[in-house]
């Protein structure tokens, strides 16, 4: 979620782009409408999980467990101090990991927009060095970590085993994916992708209550109804309020100066 406040800042001072108090404001609320609706889903997912626990475990090991936590209080003391230990590592990694996240994605709207090429030239350069990134990952995966999980046998000829329709259409949909981002960041920008990436929080909560029985509750009405309005305030008034940004402040300035001479 941090990924929307990096991405401004930087889309401010790297592309330096003007952004509307408007469109500030729709971040904002596009932020807090995040938070809660997926605190409110891991908080629902987290009491499924432990109702489950409490209706498989029977009274007697109950009693157990009590009689031998009164034992071992400041062995629990301990772990607990090493759990909050482990929440702050993973919420700083998650934080630094957003920031490099939000940097890549401003600094490639930065090369789009530089470069004098076609956007399709500037696809086939940035993703074709992709592949063969991930073409040496896999492999080296395969030869490493995945030999003699569920049977490989660590050649890279069984990089293929298990391959299927369904990975074709994941690859077609990643293809498409690929193309229209290349576009919007060479034609639009980046925050357009990042407000656009919010919708999926909606569309989650969607499909995980009518599918997954996801519990409904009023926090998770009100964090999906903060990210629908933040939407649209973010794309309300796009032309008067920004102009289009810094080029559409000055082409503003040279119609008022053509006003004033004529």
């Amino acid at each position: 979620n941090t990924k929307i406040i990096f991405t401004a800042i930087l889309h401010r001072f790297i592309l330096k782009r003007y952004l509307s108090r408007l469109r500030v404001v729709a971040l904002g609320v596009l932020l807090v409408g995040i938070v809660i609706a997926e605190y409110t889903i891991q908080m629902d997912v987290e009491l499924k999980q432990l109702a489950a626990i409490l209706n498989t475990t029977n009274s007697t090991s109950a009693d157990n467990n009590i009689t031998a936590g009164q034992g071992s209080v400041d062995d629990g003391s301990e772990s607990d101090v090493a759990v909050v230990s482990l929440k702050l590592l993973a919420a700083l990694a998650t934080v630094f990991f957003a920031l490099v996240v939000s940097f890549a994605n401003v600094f490639t709207e930065l090369i789009y927009k530089q470069n004098q090429q076609s956007v399709w030239e500037q696809n086939i350069m940035l993703y074709g060095s992709g592949m063969l990134c991930n073409v040496v990952t896999v492999t080296l995966q395969q030869m490493t970590m995945r030999n003699g999980v569920e049977g490989s046998n660590g050649t890279v000829e069984d990089i293929w085993r298990g391959l299927n329709w369904w990975c074709f259409v994941m690859v077609l949909l990643g293809s498409c994916s690929g193309i229209i981002t290349g576009l919007i960041l060479k034609y639009i920008d980046v925050l357009f992708v990042v407000v656009a990436d919010a919708m999926a929080v909606v569309l989650n909560i969607v499909i995980s209550a009518l599918l997954f029985g996801l519990h409904v509750t009023i926090m998770l009405v009100l964090g999906a109804s903060m990210i629908v309005v933040a939407i649209i305030v973010y794309h309300l008034r796009v032309k008067k309020e920004d102009g289009g940004g810094s080029g559409g402040s000055k082409r503003k300035e040279r119609q008022e100066a053509v006003a004033c001479d004529s």
